[in-house]
């Protein structure tokens, strides 16, 4: 679960402004949208691949199989 997290990349706005996002185990999910407006960004936030700007963090699931 990630809670108030902002993320940006260095030199750009941000992506993400105060997302909460959680998953069970027992979740299907899918991230749908155009091209550009962040989709694996938030799957790299959610498998620790990135690091978000502002973090208030309980835990997260690690994602072990996605595919984009």
């Amino acid at each position: 679960m990630i809670v108030d997290t902002d993320f940006g990349y260095p030199g750009q706005p941000n992506l993400f402004k105060n997302v909460n996002f959680g998953i069970d185990m027992e979740s299907r999910v899918a991230i749908v949208g155009p091209n550009g407006v962040g989709k694996s960004t938030l799957i790299k936030l959610l498998t620790g691949d990135l690091t978000p700007v502002c973090i208030h963090r309980d835990f997260i699931y690690i994602v072990k199989y996605v595919t984009i």
